[in-house]
């Protein structure tokens, strides 16, 4: 019965589309050719909106631009523009990670940012049910929560490779698994695990490694 219930379910998700769980993107939504928009990873740098076939669609730049040194770029939507730093001020603030893309609602739709041919499906008790798009739609786009033929419409924004400083707290080493940060955002700090350990990024603690060596995230 399970596995009857869950193709009927997929045949629905997969034919209609379903809103898309708490991502992690920048958002051009409602706003006007050649706007700025944060970058929602990083609160010194933002992106710019534009309409490429002139359809009212907008679509974000592919890279961030960095604000100048000693600004920070203000979200504030009456203002979005980069401003100086004042140290009184909370800058980095309401930030998310790219990797960490989250169940809001059951019966939602979100991607694998690991894999653009699958995705998750938002399950009552806040976990998810992965899933595999069909093979004539081998892609499942993000932001309409379909499977397309569009492989353009890939969940991209998750580079392992990258740093994410959004909350406080460690944050593994992406280059060395032996070593993480400690972040209070945008503050990073550099640590070594002691006696030989290795950090784990699932428990975020240095342990001591059972084949005596460790993997890179990148």
């Amino acid at each position: 019965m399970a596995s009857v219930w869950r193709l009927a379910f997929t045949f629905v998700a997969v034919g209609l589309g379903f809103c898309h769980g708490k991502l992690c993107f920048p958002d051009c939504a409602e706003m006007r050719e050649g706007d700025k928009v944060p970058d929602p990873t990083n609160c010194f740098r933002y992106y710019y909106c534009s309409d490429p076939e002139g359809t009212g669609d907008l679509i974000h730049s592919s890279e961030p631009l960095d604000c100048p040194e000693g600004y920070y770029f203000n979200a504030e939507l009456h203002i979005l523009e980069c401003e100086p730093i004042v140290p009184e001020n909370m800058h980095c603030t309401a930030l998310c990670n790219p990797c960490e893309v989250k169940c809001t609602t059951p019966g939602t739709l979100i991607p694998n940012v690991n894999d653009c041919g699958m995705y998750k499906i938002c399950l009552d008790n806040g976990n998810s049910l992965d899933d595999v798009c069909p093979s004539n739609l081998p892609y499942f786009d993000y932001e309409t929560g379909l499977c397309s033929q569009d492989s353009s419409a890939c969940y991209n924004l998750c580079d392992p490779c990258d740093l994410y400083c959004t909350h406080e707290g460690k944050v593994p080493d992406p280059v060395d698994c032996t070593m993480y940060y400690y972040c209070d955002p945008p503050l990073l700090s550099h640590f070594e695990c002691p006696n030989d350990e290795t950090f784990n990024p699932d428990t975020l603690v240095c342990e001591q490694s059972l084949t005596g060596n460790c993997t890179n995230l990148c």
